[in-house]
């Protein structure tokens, strides 16, 4: 489905994402972006709740705000130096070790719950502060938010 989504709207989504940022370089770095990011949360899209493509919208969305934030570089890195949340309350982050982010990947892919698996992605892979979360899932609270980010990290430490 992504492929043929990328074959179909990729020219006219870095026109579109252009006329917003004015730079045709970083509309196609903001684009590339919003498609890896498909690639990594495509099990969490629901066809029932939303078309693809305004799923992917959500995307091209936080992908620009990222962009005007000056986030947008820290999130291709490889996966030996992805910064995961250290804590749910704030949105300081720490580099882990590799035994401690394959927990977190293993954890994530055992959680059977999509949302929660999206916030805990959005937290502990992206670095996205709970507050940055509840703008992005905008029917949870930043309170709802913190207790799944604690309720998954106490997953984690079970094992």
């Amino acid at each position: 489905m992504l492929e043929n989504f990328y074959n179909s709207n990729h020219k006219r989504l870095v026109n579109q994402v252009h006329r917003r940022v004015d730079n045709r370089d970083l509309a196609e770095d903001i684009i590339q972006e919003c498609f890896l990011r498909a690639l990594r949360f495509e099990s969490s899209y629901d066809p029932k709740k939303s078309p693809f493509r305004t799923w992917f919208n959500a995307i091209m969305n936080n992908t620009i705000y990222d962009a005007r934030r000056g986030k947008l570089d820290d999130l291709t890195e490889p996966l030996d130096e992805l910064s995961i949340g250290a804590k749910a309350t704030d949105n300081s982050h720490e580099v882990l070790n590799r035994d401690e982010k394959e927990a977190i990947y293993r954890a994530l892919q055992s959680t059977d719950n999509l949302r929660h698996r999206r916030v805990a992605e959005l937290f502990y892979v992206l670095g996205y502060s709970t507050k940055e979360i509840t703008m992005i899932e905008e029917d949870l609270t930043q309170s709802n938010v913190t207790t799944i980010v604690l309720r998954f990290r106490e997953n984690i430490m079970k094992g």
